[in-house]
């Protein structure tokens, strides 16, 4: 569980309010989360909102969450650094599959 949850409910109502979305990792599984928060639920045991690299909608309670690195003013930010690497790695696998046919590797 994260130490201060109090500066992260904060984190969370400026992303709210600014459009923006909050980072953290989640239940033991070394993931960094990128989340675009929409609303809290419960008396703010955690919150809601899109999760910015699976575009999934989801629920996140604080008690969870293992490291809180707060809020980052754009999720767009965020997901044109994701698209960026999704697309080297597209361009990877081109190069390989290429390198493969010519009997290179």
């Amino acid at each position: 569980m994260i130490k201060d949850i109090s500066q992260a409910t904060l984190d969370v109502i400026e992303a709210i309010k600014q459009k923006g979305a909050v980072k953290f990792t989640y239940k033991d599984k070394d993931v960094t989360r990128y989340i675009k928060p929409a609303q809290f639920y419960g008396d703010f045991e955690g919150f809601e909102g899109v999760d910015v690299a699976l575009d999934e909608y989801r629920k996140f309670s604080f008690k969870s969450m293992d490291r809180w690195d707060g809020y980052f003013a754009s999720a767009y930010v965020i997901q044109n650094n994701i698209d960026k690497l999704e697309e080297a790695v597209q361009n990877l696998e081109r190069l390989l599959k290429r390198l493969k046919d010519l009997a290179i590797l």
